[in-house]
């Protein structure tokens, strides 16, 4: 994870969706998609760590379509589980759902295979 989205409505003041990248065989992060499905209780506790990996700029550039607008880049240190139906062609996650954060697996573990 990379960063969140503003929220809309009831979460305007919170996030919407989180910023998911993987490595990919060089080690270079890449953009995969965003999640959400999350509970609110699960949304607050996620923002108070992301809010202390705050990054000063995009962690990943490659792959990141125009409209996805980050409110806060975060240092790629938090790693999350989504369930997601298949990959598309150039790799990303089609109809992604937030399941759980992994603190049993390490950043560098994710990559794109």
């Amino acid at each position: 994870m990379v960063g969140y989205t503003e929220g809309k409505g009831e979460r305007s003041s919170t996030m919407g969706a989180l910023i998911l990248a993987q490595r990919d065989a060089k080690g270079n992060l890449r953009y995969v998609g965003k999640t959400a499905g999350f509970s609110n209780s699960e949304m607050l506790r996620l923002l108070v760590k992301m809010k202390k990996l705050k990054a000063s700029k995009p962690p990943v550039m490659q792959g990141v379509p125009s409209d996805v607008k980050a409110k806060e880049w975060t240092q790629p240190k938090i790693v999350v589980e989504v369930k997601f139906y298949e990959r598309t062609e150039d790799g990303m996650f089609r109809f992604p759902d937030y399941l759980r954060e992994r603190i049993d697996k390490k950043p560098m573990e994710c990559q794109i295979r």
